[in-house]
């Protein structure tokens, strides 16, 4: 790990979601790849051994046509409903039709130049959304599912992934954004992988 990065989400945002849109000002960078956990997300490693790391860098060295990996597993509550899009890429990783920036990791040389011609870097540039709106999980969507490339959902790795927050309503894709609900949502999920633990 070369760099650890705290961005505020108060300055330079885009219209659309706040939540996600500030997620374009971590390029450009120099380092081969970027991986971005957001700030209300908590990871469980359901096998102690595993190496998020390097598992994330040799799925990209293995697959050229990949260029951007995510995990959730509370995805069933998404708006835009995950998908299968196209044959595995490999056993237990899927090819799909979107991703969530929770936690997203990317080849940077394979997904900057693609995301630059559609302008995904300019601030309120149209992008697919039927409001007009920018919004940063459809450009990053949009580039790994044109042009023969593919978003890669590794759902067998030993990690699960979720958003400790609660949607305003059930087919809304915006959150609460309440720190007391992402406090008793984290505080489910503690509790939970607590006693799935087994004593070494």
């Amino acid at each position: 790990m070369d760099e650890v990065q705290l961005r505020s989400r108060r300055r330079h945002m885009a219209g659309g979601d706040p939540s996600n849109n500030g997620h374009r000002r971590f390029f450009p960078l120099r380092a081969p790849y970027l991986i971005v956990i957001e700030d209300d997300v908590v990871m469980y490693r359901t096998e102690r051994s595993f190496d998020v790391l390097r598992t994330c860098r040799e799925l990209f060295e293995r697959h050229p046509d990949v260029p951007v990996l995510s995990k959730v597993s509370d995805h069933e509550k998404w708006t835009w409903k995950l998908a299968d899009r196209g044959a595995a890429i490999e056993p237990g990783v899927r090819s799909v039709n979107r991703l969530s920036t929770h936690f997203v990791a990317y080849d940077v040389a394979r997904f900057v130049p693609v995301a630059e011609r559609f302008g995904g870097f300019d601030l309120d540039v149209f992008i697919d959304r039927s409001d007009l709106s920018y919004n940063w999980e459809d450009v990053v969507s949009h580039v790994g599912t044109t042009g023969g490339r593919r978003i890669a959902f590794p759902e067998s790795w030993p990690l699960d992934v979720y958003h400790c927050d609660r949607k305003i309503s059930h087919s809304s894709m915006y959150h609460t954004q309440r720190p007391e609900v992402k406090a008793e949502v984290l505080a489910d999920l503690e509790r939970r992988y607590q006693q799935r633990e087994v004593p070494a």
